[in-house]
């Protein structure tokens, strides 16, 4: 015999039970993810140097990189703060229930109001019962509330790195049609944007183009809508969102959560100055004050002993910025400073010597392209002796090392020093093994005392050979003429 016709209001009884005991699991959840999300603020905050290393670059993937870094700060500020207000709601409603027990209702007559005033309490009020079942519903509605947003923040970013995905795998294609290529390029990439604005328009004006009753149109935005719903995983959520707009409240609610972002994000990013005269170094990157505020300050984002300092662990006070130098205090015959390998230096060594290429391949690598360039390198690709396949790598290696050591240009009080006494080698610095040029300059002319140091790159625009520009940077340093110096 089968058991279906009982089985559907067993579980609706199921789960019944279960919402009247959902509290339980709902402290602990948000417990819990206050926990790792403390844990996970506390994790980017440490390791944002890693993060800039990443989004520091002119391709789509950093850009996207970037974008998806801020996305993870602004949902974790949301998580943080609603879950937050839900233990304490929920709390109230623990303590509600727990002062019921012991007073039952509130007793209007006895508190000798006046009547007016009777009259308002229990019309927004109620009984003690309607205040109990009040706090409930918003607990219930705000812990969900929180994980449908942090839902639909993934999304968001599971579609921006499936956008990626798709443009690179057109863009590869193409490449091998010829002339007429970049004409199916255009066509393919501008047709998954426009279709995406579309699901987009319809997802933030609450289901305006499924309210078009046109049958034409309704069966041709189910497909689009479908293909969407499925790269983004939107599916999983998305019964959860209906439940949200069905209802005038939650709807509302839903409706505030772009405004809601916003004054959250200004109140996490509001601070208080005490000492308005002094400069913020953590912000010098301000143009009406950047290059003032490092040249006449010891900013310790260009030291590498006072970026980082030892402790349980390290503790890190920075990341390296364009350069860095071992300390403010140099001594000796003989300086250096490390240039900062930067993405954009591409573009110079393209614009000056064509015939380069790069030394590893850009973008993110794993395991299985490091075994595929290992397999093909051993069989088909590189032929001859080792000699051969070795010589035209070290003779590009050798000419990007001189074209970078050309861009760099150091002076000392102002005045250039020569290039000829300036030598530059390729260097991972210990700072998270970052990639750039040791460059090693005379100090034997200074006297003891405060001098600058100004560094110049020369550079290019993304994408463009012409016309070649130089960035300068000066800070200031210690120079005392004693040898064996040890910076404290």
């Amino acid at each position: 015999m089968s058991t279906e016709p009982n089985a559907k209001p067993f579980f609706q009884e199921w789960l019944e039970k279960l919402q009247q005991e959902s509290w339980q699991l709902e402290l602990i959840v948000s417990g819990i993810v206050i926990f790792g999300l403390f844990s996970g603020i506390d994790f980017l905050q440490v390791n944002e140097h890693k993060i800039r290393s990443f989004t520091d670059s002119t391709t789509v993937s950093g850009e996207l990189l970037f974008a998806g870094t801020m996305t993870i700060w602004a949902s974790m500020y949301i998580s943080v703060t609603n879950l937050i207000v839900h233990i304490l709601i929920r709390s109230l409603w623990i303590g509600a229930i727990g002062l019921r027990y012991v007073s039952g209702n509130i007793d209007y007559d006895s508190l000798n109001y006046a009547p007016n005033i009777i009259a308002y309490y229990q019309k927004k009020i109620g009984s003690f019962d309607d205040y109990i079942e009040k706090l409930e519903n918003f607990s219930s509605i705000i812990f969900s509330y929180t994980f449908l947003l942090i839902f639909i923040v993934l999304s968001l970013l599971i579609f921006g790195f499936f956008a990626v995905g798709y443009i690179n795998l057109v863009e590869s294609f193409t490449a091998k049609l010829g002339g007429w290529g970049s004409n199916v390029e255009g066509i393919l990439i501008l047709t998954f944007l426009l279709l995406s604005l579309l699901v987009a328009l319809d997802f933030l004006t609450l289901g305006l183009l499924k309210r078009i009753k046109n049958k034409r149109f309704s069966a041709f935005y189910l497909v689009v809508y479908r293909f969407y719903s499925t790269i983004t995983l939107s599916f999983l959520w998305r019964p959860m969102l209906l439940n949200f707009l069905d209802k005038k409240f939650t709807r509302r609610l839903f409706i505030l959560a772009v405004p809601y972002l916003i004054i959250l994000l200004s109140i996490y990013q509001t601070e208080f100055v005490a000492v308005p005269y002094y400069p913020n170094l953590n912000n010098t990157d301000k143009i009406y004050m950047g290059n003032a505020a490092n040249q006449f300050a010891f900013n310790h984002y260009y030291y590498d002993d006072e970026r980082v300092k030892p402790g349980r662990g390290i503790r890190r006070k920075g990341v390296i910025q364009q350069f860095s130098l071992p300390s403010k205090r140099l001594s000796g015959s003989l300086g250096e400073v490390f240039i900062k390998g930067l993405p954009r230096d591409q573009y110079l060594l393209q614009g000056q010597d064509s015939t380069l290429f790069s030394l590893e391949p850009e973008g993110v690598r794993n395991i299985f392209q490091e075994f595929k360039e290992g397999f093909t390198e051993g069989t088909t690709k590189y032929k001859g002796s080792y000699e051969e396949r070795a010589t035209p790598y070290q003779e590009n290696f050798k000419k990007i090392r001189a074209i970078l050591e050309k861009a760099v240009l150091l002076k000392i009080d102002g005045q250039p020093i020569d290039p000829n006494r300036i030598t530059c080698d390729f260097y991972n610095h210990w700072d998270e093994n970052t990639k750039g040029l040791l460059c090693l300059f005379p100090l034997d002319s200074l006297s003891t005392g405060r001098h600058y140091l100004t560094v110049g790159r020369v550079k290019t625009k993304r994408k463009r050979v012409s016309p070649l520009d130089t960035t300068y940077y000066t800070i200031p340093f210690i120079y005392e003429r004693r040898s064996g110096y040890e910076a404290r």
